[in-house]
């Protein structure tokens, strides 16, 4: 017989949930009260030794998903592929009659579309 536990997974998550409220709440009253909390300023006009990230040359082009190609890169025109042409009525009739007559045989099945898919 398993024992009960001494502190139950209903008053964990009730505890939990009353924390989350707690800290929404204390975040609210301290946003609505104006109370300055006193972060730090960050100075944007100082630089540091290590490498900085600069996007002084970024454009819109640069950017931007699916962009033109630009104008000197050639691309040679590819032929479309050719599209196969539907299957028949009969075509699919006679594939139907083939997985029926397989009677559920996988390997039995994939040599039907493997014969119909030529």
């Amino acid at each position: 017989m398993r024992e009960d536990p001494i502190i139950s997974g209903a008053w964990i998550k009730a505890a939990m949930v009353l924390l989350v409220a707690g800290g929404l709440g204390v975040g609210a009253y301290l946003l609505a009260s104006g109370t300055d909390i006193h972060l730090p300023d960050i100075d944007l006009n100082t630089t540091t030794t290590g490498t900085a990230t600069s996007l002084e040359d970024t454009t819109l082009e640069d950017t931007t998903v699916n962009a033109p190609e630009a104008a000197t890169a050639t691309k040679p025109e590819t032929p479309a592929p050719a599209t196969p042409e539907p299957p028949s009525i009969q075509q699919l009739q006679e594939l139907n009659r083939c997985i029926s007559s397989a009677g559920g045989d996988i390997d039995k099945v994939t040599a039907c579309f493997d014969q119909f898919g030529r």
